[in-house]
């Protein structure tokens, strides 16, 4: 019987500690996923306001001879 317990609890610790580790990787990746997210929207944002000030430009007639 004991060792019947002592493989019990180990058991119950090797879950425990894969939960954890699970957890912990998972928040990694959604922080992961994020920051990626993020970063993607404000080069977007920048290219967008990039392309109105070059639109802005064009219509202002100071483009150019093009």
């Amino acid at each position: 019987m004991k060792h019947f317990k002592l493989i019990l609890t180990s058991m119950r610790i090797i879950v425990g500690v894969l939960f954890v580790a699970n957890v912990i990787f998972m928040m990694q990746l959604y922080n992961s996923i994020k920051t990626r997210y993020l970063n993607d929207v404000e080069q977007c944002l920048s290219r967008a306001d990039q392309i109105e000030m070059v639109d802005r430009i064009i219509d202002a007639g100071l483009g150019g001879d093009d």
